[in-house]
């Protein structure tokens, strides 16, 4: 801490001037009262401070002296309620806080004490606001004011902070919708669908009761059918009268105005008529009651209840206001379903007795938003719903009507014809689908999509007699659906991660193994030649470049195979896949489990996301090892298959046809029948907490339903485990990426006049790189970082090629050749890099003139790249 000398000035007091209300209020008050004294004799780090506080629109204060004597600013006081403003000025801090001291106390002491500063994010602390106890959240630091008079050297405390309350219950707001959203997704009855929704709700906000009712038709009563209490209140299950609860507050529902009571026994909005009487009888004293307005008419409402007085915040209200909303679209969605069930299922009666019957139907389907409508086999309107004819109208400009045509209505609109006349006729032919379209531009919202299910309508005998129509919006579905689909995508991340993680300690006892090698060779080359002994050079290179090239290929695969990608199908030939995976797959198992291969040799084709099958493979093992702690053997099989049973094949959900099949067959431990039935289900796991997640058979299950296929089980306890994966066959060529090795190059000295600047700030590979251009015949610069390297590319000299490595202190590689091209427009860029080459292209690394090659390489591969790049 500092202990510069405090300054104490005696004089003007201009420093208080300014700062708006707060600012005069300080300039008006007696601090000759206090400990103090006037202003004028203040020290100067407690005027430098107050300065700050005045000037600042971040809301502050500040504590000083012993007392902690309080001075705050006007950003501050809209948080403090008229309990502590402007009471909390001048006042000592543990008498205006003693509520919160407990919480706050320790953090003040120790700034105080000459501990240092303090910080906390979205902190609770429950104080008395307003007249009632609430939780506020805060975000605030406790920085001390330098006085070397004081004992610690700290005069005062200098307070910077934030009400964060707000967004702390968003972020809860939010996730509860989240949660309303897919409990009531799953629910198909009304009743069932209310009562969940009001428990949720009076968790949520701590209530004592919530409920809906609804309106009947005359506009007197509510029937409610259901509500959740908390207990100690009674249940207003059954009809209540609206007049008893108060014109006023009926008049402001029927408004469509959200009624917010903070104490409903004194509230003007109840004092007509018997309504403060009815809050008394039903014990609430405060409450919400968000109103449900369809066409203009009361229709329901959602009501919170509170025993007690309540202040209601904003966020509360507009948790109730959504919630409302969600609810009843889902309650008119279930009597929607329930409705059209009914319909399908007494359709020839209702065809048969269609006038007596419309009134009927066309008021109840005319309550649900969902566009609803029917047509016999020459095109002509059966029934329709309100919304489904609104809709027709505002996107055609003709209202149809129970009997027309709808091919004459739409005449006009031939391209709407050809698209809605085929999707009827597709119904009338007997056929039953279901599609999802963007709302047309007419609606106003290109945003919003509809599902639409098209189903025929046939009589006894099977025969179709028309066909309708069931369109809802599935617009937060399908929002739903794209959060749950970037979830999947990170959970298969995770398991590849986690895969990775398992094959850390045998990568890291192979890596020391070949390390051994390479050094060992080069060390006992050293040792020989410091003698002066002849020596086989050739060996001991040939030695150490094989462990390092094993070391490479080892390295490529893990950074492959732990790259986050997006799924992408391609052909796979799944015996070399295997074979490539062999070594990886060894080292997973561990030496005292065998390995066997059993290779179907004209093997099919298949078509997969082949980084998925490798995590797919990868995990298959790591079980295996783990059912086989003593150890044991593990056969992987490949062979063709042909499903012809279409039982079977409409069981498994695929199609009857040809297919590729894995095995993986361990003897281990094996696995119960009741363990083999739940093998597959996300989350479920037999192993140790912290040792499995439980999703890696279930990702494994999801990935061959995507790629068109299917997976299955044979276990026996203390006989071993059997899980084979069927991949759909592909019968067109196989896409080979693979580059061939290349052609050796004769390192010869050409005497060119070429110049590369070489990058590179491991000092081994810039030389080696260095002295492979002499051998080329090129001439060389060098640099050892991205600084300096710009500082040669900005110069005179000529430069043919920019060799640079991607990673560089200062900045990085592609920062380095950007800034070099800018000057030189025409000048050729070589990356090296230590990434796998593919994840680097995939991070839009190379523009045009750029190459890449990835360590380690060939100086063959090397040298041909650079005469390529200078030549070409």
């Amino acid at each position: 801490m500092s202990t510069s000398p405090v300054i104490r000035v005696e004089g003007s007091a201009d420093f208080l001037s300014g700062g708006g209300e707060m600012g005069e209020l300080i300039r008006a008050f007696e601090w000759q009262r206090t400990s103090l004294g006037a202003p004028e004799q203040w020290p100067q780090s407690l005027r430098t401070a107050l300065r700050i506080l005045l000037t600042t629109h971040h809301p502050a204060c500040v504590f000083w002296g012993p007392e902690l004597i309080c001075f705050y600013n006007d950003a501050y006081r809209g948080a403090l309620g008229p309990e502590r403003h402007p009471a909390m000025l001048g006042a000592s801090l543990r008498q205006v806080w003693s509520e919160t001291w407990s919480v706050m106390g320790p953090q003040i002491e120790r700034v105080m004490s000459g501990a240092g500063a303090t910080w906390a994010e979205d902190h609770l602390v429950m104080i008395p606001r307003f007249g009632q106890r609430e939780e506020i959240y805060w975000t605030y630091s406790f920085s001390p004011i330098d006085d070397t008079d004081a004992a610690s050297h700290v005069g005062g405390i200098m307070v910077l902070c934030m009400e964060t309350t707000r967004k702390v219950r968003a972020e809860r707001q939010l996730a509860f919708q989240l949660a309303l959203s897919d409990k009531l997704r799953s629910l198909s009855d009304a009743s069932e669908i209310m009562l969940t929704a009001a428990e949720m709700v009076g968790r949520q906000l701590g209530a004592g009761r919530v409920g809906y009712g609804e309106i009947e038709s005359s506009g007197k009563s509510a029937l409610v059918v259901c509500d959740w209490t908390a207990p100690g209140m009674a249940s207003l299950a059954g009809e209540h009268r609206l007049t008893d609860f108060g014109m006023n507050l009926v008049r402001e529902l029927q408004a469509g105005h959200i009624v917010r009571l903070e104490d409903g026994f004194n509230d003007p909005l109840t004092k007509d008529a018997s309504g403060a009487n009815v809050y008394r009888a039903i014990g609430a004293r405060s409450g919400i009651t968000v109103p449900l307005i369809k066409g203009g008419r009361l229709v329901g409402a959602l009501y919170v209840h509170q025993a007690e007085p309540r202040r209601w915040t904003d966020d509360e209200v507009r948790l109730a206001r959504e919630t409302a909303e969600r609810t009843w679209e889902a309650v008119e969605r279930a009597r929607a379903e329930n409705a059209l069930r009914q319909l399908n299922a007494t359709l020839e009666q209702r065809v048969e007795d269609a006038v007596a019957q419309r009134k009927l139907w066309g008021e109840l389907l005319d309550s649900v938003t969902a566009l609803v409508a029917a047509v016999s086999n020459d095109y002509r309107y059966l029934a329709m719903n309100k919304a489904y004819a609104d809709r027709f109208e505002r996107r055609l400009g003709v209202r149809p009507q129970v009997g027309e045509s709808l091919l004459e209505l739409m005449k006009t609109q031939r391209e709407q014809l050809a698209l809605s006349g085929s999707r009827w006729s597709r119904a009338l032919a007997g056929e039953e689908f279901t599609l999802i379209e963007p709302a047309a531009p007419s609606d106003g919202d290109p945003d919003r999509h509809f599902e639409i299910t098209y189903t025929s309508l046939r009589d006894p005998s099977g025969r179709v007699i028309g066909a309708f129509q069931y369109a809802q919006d599935v617009t937060e579905r399908l929002r739903d659906q794209q959060r749950l689909s970037e979830a999947e995508e990170s959970l298969r991340q995770s398991q590849k991660m986690e895969a990775v993680g398992q094959l850390t300690g045998g990568i890291a006892h192979d890596f020391n193994n070949l390390l051994t090698g390479i050094i060992g060779s080069l060390d006992m080359m050293q040792r020989k030649l410091a003698r002066g002994q002849q020596i086989d050079v050739n060996a001991y290179v040939s030695a150490a470049m094989t462990a390092a090239n094993r070391a490479a290929a080892l390295t490529h695969r893990l950074l492959a195979f732990s790259r986050r990608q997006a799924l992408d199908p391609r052909p796979v030939h799944v015996n070399r896949l295997i074979f490539g995976m062999e070594e990886l797959l060894r080292r997973t198992l561990g030496e005292a489990i065998a390995l066997e291969f059993v290779e179907k040799p004209d093997l099919w084709l298949t078509r997969c996301d082949q980084n998925q099958l490798e995590s797919a493979l990868l995990n298959l093992t790591i079980n295996a090892r783990d059912a086989m702690p003593q150890g044991g053997k593990l056969i992987i099989q490949t062979s063709n298959e042909h499903l012809e049973d279409a039982h079977e094949a409409k069981l498994r959900d695929v199609m009857p046809g040809d297919y590729i099949a894995i095995s993986v067959c361990d003897n281990g431990v094996g696995m119960s029948p009741e363990v083999m039935s739940r093998a597959f289900d996300p989350f479920f796991t037999t192993k140790p907490i912290g040792q499995g997640t439980g999703l890696g058979l279930s990702m494994i299950y999801g990935f061959t339903r995507q790629s068109g296929g299917y997976a299955k089980i044979q276990s026996e306890v203390a006989r071993g485990t059997t899980v084979k994966l069927y991949l759909p066959r592909y019968h067109g060529e196989h896409e080979f990426s693979q580059e061939p090795d290349p052609a050796p190059v004769t390192l010869l000295p050409a005497g060119r006049e070429e110049v590369v600047l070489v990058v590179e700030d491991e000092q081994v590979v810039r030389d080696l790189v260095v002295d492979l251009l002499a051998e080329l015949g090129y001439r060389s610069l060098q640099a050892v970082d991205g600084p300096s390297g710009l500082a040669i590319a900005l110069s005179d000299v000529r430069i043919d090629l920019l060799i640079s490595d991607v990673g560089l202190p200062g900045f990085n590689g592609r920062q380095l050749a950007d800034a070099a091209c800018a000057h030189r427009p025409d000048l050729k860029v070589l990356f090296i890099t230590g990434y796998a080459h593919s994840a680097a292209v995939s991070n839009d690394l190379l523009a045009p003139g750029m190459q890449m090659i990835t360590k380690p390489f060939a100086l063959e591969t090397l040298a041909e790249r650079i005469r390529d790049m200078i030549e070409g």
